[in-house]
């Protein structure tokens, strides 16, 4: 098909960046498609869990809070916690930090705005500690 015929939407999006864990992260993600950060980081190769969480979660669902992570900066919706993610995190070991989201249930307006801080804890939990690894 000749450049001339092909239409803007038929490319492929280039490839954004995710800041997470203190690393850029090269990411593939349809503007307008709504898919969760917890499946964007997953496809990636990144887990967005802590050490045995990668293994022990609800898999997106929202309920275990081991994807919890604080926006530090770019645009995700809902723009503030949904029901569940608010009684999840509002439950220990979180703490109530109103920092914290869950990857599960947030996407992305633009993935190259994105900074996503993750704190250690099997829940990622501990906020006064961020990895960095």
């Amino acid at each position: 098909m000749s450049s001339a015929l092909r239409n803007s939407s038929d490319e492929m999006p280039s490839p954004s960046t995710v800041t997470f864990k203190g690393q850029k992260i090269a990411v593939n993600s349809e503007p307008g498609k709504w898919t969760s950060m917890r499946t964007i980081l997953i496809r990636s190769g990144v887990s967005p869990h802590n050490g045995q969480s990668s293994w022990f979660n609800c898999r997106g669902l929202g309920t275990c809070g081991t994807c919890a992570v604080e926006v530090v900066s770019g645009e995700v919706l809902p723009a503030k916690r949904s029901y569940r993610e608010d009684m999840r995190l509002k439950f220990p070991p979180h703490h109530n930090s109103d920092k914290l989201r869950l990857c599960c249930q947030m996407t992305p307006v633009d993935c190259s705005d994105i900074v996503l801080k993750k704190y250690s804890g099997m829940w990622g939990q501990n906020v006064e500690e961020e990895i960095s690894d």
